[in-house]
């Protein structure tokens, strides 16, 4: 039992490891990673002014990295409810409103996983549509 076990988790370190070596990947990955990361610090900062706060950008920029970091620390999927949590205490800390914050967060998560959810039910029910599966 032990033995198979083994060799299936060295076969596994083994793959992530020459991956981890593959240079250009990791660095279109950093890339992508980068933009994603910029692209959501700007449509945070915008939702965050859209429901009327004054918040600077580089005040939004370090509310919203903390958050995420406690969304990942906290091991809950996607870090919902830990985030919103820590950009409620994070509000306070630095002076700026926490329900307008709560509320632009909560602007972009319902925009960007409801957009999400709902493309994935349309194409998921349009494969089924087209297969002739649905009845």
């Amino acid at each position: 039992l032990g033995i198979p076990m083994l060799k299936k988790y060295n076969e596994l370190f083994g793959s992530g490891m020459r991956l981890v070596s593959n240079i250009p990947f990791i660095l279109k990955t950093g890339i992508i990673t980068l933009i994603s990361w910029t692209l959501e610090m700007f449509s945070v900062y915008f939702a965050f002014r859209s429901v009327g706060s004054s918040i600077p950008i580089f005040t939004s920029i370090a509310i919203l990295s903390i958050a995420i970091i406690v969304g990942i620390i906290s091991l809950v999927p996607n870090g919902v409810g830990s985030t919103e949590a820590a950009v409620f205490y994070l509000a306070g800390f630095f002076h700026e409103n926490a329900g307008l914050l709560f509320t632009g967060l909560i602007l972009v998560r319902i925009l960007t996983y409801g957009l999400i959810f709902t493309l994935a039910f349309v194409f998921h029910g349009y494969g089924y549509i087209a297969k002739g599966l649905s009845r």
